[in-house]
């Protein structure tokens, strides 16, 4: 079995979008240190983004893992409202801030659409009275039923200038099933209001992979999407997590699976291929655009890269990257509002990246451009690029996933569909362990995903070298497994069964290398201890 040629570059596919925040802002941290990281003068880059959070949904959609709430009477809209502004009010007092020059603000949620025009309107002028913008992009982001005539006339008069909403899938039986309310007929019609309001750039989101969706149904949501000539595709991969209705359908065999890695990466190719075809271009891995229109939130990761753009997230669970430290906010409703009443802000963690971890936020965020930029790399960290990652880019080369380029090295189309596959060769051991005592500690807000809980397992079973680089805590590591365990008493038994279906399709198995392992372990060559 070990001599025959693997099936795919890896034996898992690791989906999540999410590695592109690496390192995951998961260490605590108290309000004076947020405001002392944030106290100095940004000395040359001063480009930045906003991004508001607004998380009250009509609905909710199975598949969504972002903290939101369901709008009901007694939600508390108009204390979430007031926190929000004095977030903002607070922001506009660091002096890193007030140095800023924004070109990008985004509502998103949730379902900003759900919120009160009044609202709304205290929002938009209190930002433009604190904040310095230079010919911004404003996203107003929405759902199909809120998206009324009513509501896209005033955002469009209020000064928006795009609009963005999630189709997800066009398939009626699939819509069903994920809670998607809105008819087809519902979004031809939003969609030609949008324009007839003044809404030339309006973006649609798309999700693949999802459970229960073929490829036949794929092809068919890209085609009815290109026959509506958005200003704008988001294409992004299916990421299940555990406190999500989709997870529970999949868990009790109401939707299938696929299981195929193949089979999943076809269809990122097969996006590329319908749009391409269709006139749009890509930006990156998630973003295709129609010529003379741009998505400023999702196409920066140049700038992000280059440590160019600045990104201010308001509201609760909202991500920052400021100064080229991570941070979260609070993710709970009710303690983002109590912490905004006494303390002006809600972050509550952060991630200082080493010198090492940011050179490899430099590579993970290099995926989603396609490029790995050697001048750029050495500008800089003054560091070699291909001496520092020699051993992943010489994983990636014997993968077919990479090709030289005048510039480095760009993804091959094959590596394109494997990119977010690939980030994990750039993750150093302590990062991973410090993301398993987070869990360990309910530092994490966001959910765990079947990725965490079934496939990085998988993945190190079959790609140890990539995973297994650093000093192993076999404390932490069964304790992690415990709290699996725990999570789904069915864990194990799926774990194994998962194990045995790669093992056949993937045609090989690294006994080499766990013998090796072994030895170092016998001669105590592998440092191990218990927490």
């Amino acid at each position: 079995m070990s001599f025959r040629t693997p099936s795919t570059p890896y034996a898992v596919r690791l989906p999540n979008m999410g590695k592109h925040l690496y390192p995951l802002p998961i260490n605590p941290l108290s309000t004076g240190q947020f405001a002392e990281l944030l106290s100095n003068v940004p000395r040359e880059r001063t480009r930045a983004q906003l991004y508001l959070h607004l998380p009250f949904c009509q609905s909710i959609c199975t598949f969504c893992l972002i903290q939101k709430y369901q709008l009901t009477l007694r939600s508390p809209v108009v204390a979430y409202v007031t926190a929000l502004k004095n977030e903002l009010i607070a922001y506009a007092q660091l002096p890193y801030v007030q140095n800023l020059r924004f070109n990008n603000i985004y509502f998103g949620g949730g379902t900003p659409s759900m919120l009160e025009d009044r609202y709304l309107a205290e929002i938009f002028e209190l930002i433009q009275r604190l904040f310095t913008l230079e010919d911004p992009q404003i996203t107003f982001e929405g759902n199909i039923q809120s998206l009324t005539p009513e509501k896209i006339r005033f955002i469009r008069r209020l000064g928006f200038n795009r609009l963005s909403t999630g189709v997800q899938t066009f398939d009626s039986d699939l819509r069903q099933r994920l809670n998607l309310v809105p008819t087809e007929d519902d979004i031809h019609r939003c969609l030609n209001t949008a324009r007839e309001e003044g809404f030339d750039d309006f973006n649609l989101d798309l999700m693949f992979n999802l459970p229960g969706q073929t490829t036949a149904i794929w092809e068919r949501d890209l085609l009815k999407a290109t026959e509506l000539c958005p200003s704008g595709l988001d294409i992004y991969e299916t990421v299940l997590a555990q406190r999500t209705r989709l997870y529970g359908q999949v868990k009790r065999g109401e939707l299938a699976l696929t299981r195929d890695p193949a089979q999943l990466a076809r269809n990122y190719t097969l996006a590329e291929e319908i749009l391409a075809s269709s006139g749009y271009e890509q930006k990156n891995l998630y973003v295709w655009n129609r010529r003379h229109f741009e998505n400023r939130l999702m196409d920066s990761q140049d700038q992000i890269r280059d440590q160019e753009l600045d990104i201010i997230g308001a509201g609760l669970s909202s991500y920052s990257f400021i100064n080229g430290i991570p941070f979260f906010n609070e993710a709970s409703l009710s303690t983002y509002i109590q912490r905004i009443c006494h303390h002006g802000h809600a972050a509550v963690s952060f991630y200082r990246p080493t010198p090492s971890q940011m050179m490899r936020r430099f590579m993970i965020v290099s995926l989603q451009t396609f490029v790995f930029d050697r001048a750029r790399f050495a500008a800089a960290f003054h560091e070699d690029m291909d001496a520092t990652f020699f051993q992943e880019f010489a994983s990636f080369t014997q993968r077919r996933l990479i090709a030289h380029s005048h510039d480095g090295y760009r993804l091959t189309p094959l590596g394109r569909a494997w990119a977010s596959t690939m980030a994990i060769e750039f993750y150093d051991t302590q990062y991973l362990q410090d993301v398993m005592r987070g869990r360990l500690e309910k530092r994490i807000a966001v959910g765990m995903t079947r990725e965490e809980e079934y496939d990085h397992i998988l993945f190190t079973f079959f790609h140890p070298e990539i995973i297994l680089k650093g000093p192993i805590d076999l404390g932490l590591l069964l304790k992690y497994i415990r709290l699996l365990k725990r999570s789904d008493p069915g864990w194990l038994r799926e774990l194994v069964q998962s194990l045995w279906e790669r093992s056949w399709n993937y045609r090989r198995f690294p006994w080499c290398h766990y013998l090796f392992l072994g030895l170092r372990m016998l001669r105590g060559r592998i440092f191990i201890r218990g927490t």
